[in-house]
């Protein structure tokens, strides 16, 4: 019973990761466009990117499918993505 629900949530995590890849999207376009971090705070950033980074991990070692973690893997790059143009821009 449980199986014909396997490929539409695998369909739906991958549907997830690509609706994930427009979440960061503008702050960063903003951040290369404008070559300024101003209002956007390292230390907000940074934990952000330190929780992504654990709902990647724990997942990733108990051996869950990709497609049910993957959109925290996208987020936590455009996070890393962030983080490294605030610090960049910063000084």
């Amino acid at each position: 019973a449980g199986e014909p629900k396997a490929p539409l949530a695998r369909v739906l995590g991958w549907g997830m990761t690509c609706g994930a890849l427009g979440v960061f999207l503008p702050i960063i376009l903003r951040l290369v466009e404008t070559r300024s971090a101003a209002g956007l705070s390292p230390l907000t950033w940074s934990l952000q990117l330190l929780g992504y980074a654990l709902f990647v991990i724990y997942p990733a070692r108990s051996g869950f499918p990709l497609s049910s973690y993957v959109e925290y893997a996208v987020l936590m790059a455009q996070s890393l993505a962030i983080n490294c143009m605030i610090r960049l821009f910063a000084g």
